[in-house]
């Protein structure tokens, strides 16, 4: 039974934070939340931001990597964690 449990806890917590890179066009907006910015939102569909793998460029230049999306169960959203290629400082958007 404790086994059971515990494998069940290892399949939430696992499920509970996604990082595909997929999951990141998906999402039509993601709204600024923290730290590095790139703007105050980001749009996938608009032709000066697009993302290339696991790197977001904007006007052709890369600005920074997507680190992870966390799926945050009990607030019921998804938050998009960058990091700049730069500086390497993290930011944070929500999807909207």
């Amino acid at each position: 039974m404790r086994l059971c449990l515990q494998k069940a806890l290892l399949i939430f917590l696992c499920c509970a934070c996604s990082s595909s890179d997929d999951k990141v066009a998906d999402t039509r907006f993601w709204k600024y939340s923290e730290g590095f910015s790139i703007g105050d939102m980001l749009d996938f569909e608009q032709p000066s931001l697009r993302l290339q793998g696991d790197t977001i460029f904007v006007a052709d230049s890369a600005l920074a990597k997507v680190r992870k999306i966390e799926n945050r169960w009990f607030a019921g959203d998804r938050v998009l964690h960058i990091e700049s290629l730069k500086h390497k400082t993290i930011g944070r958007y929500v999807a909207k």
